[in-house]
């Protein structure tokens, strides 16, 4: 799994971290952490910025989710 961050700070009232897993068609994995609006906008974000081809699945979360997914399975 690769990781792929963009550390664009903003109006933290506002714009919410997320975390965008992106699948291709290989069944590859790849993250790409970001700040905005919307899932539909960190979607975007992530597609736009990681340039991946075939992208079969696309699964955005808020970060803190992600965070604490991560501790609960480590």
């Amino acid at each position: 799994m690769e990781l792929i961050r963009n550390d664009k700070m903003t109006d933290t009232h506002t714009y919410q971290e997320w975390m965008v897993i992106l699948e291709d068609d290989h069944q590859e994995l790849f993250t790409y952490a970001t700040w905005a609006s919307c899932q539909r906008d960190a979607e975007e974000d992530a597609m736009f910025n990681t340039n991946l081809q075939n992208v079969q699945n696309v699964t955005v979360i808020p970060m803190d989710r992600y965070r604490l997914a991560m501790r609960t399975v480590t």
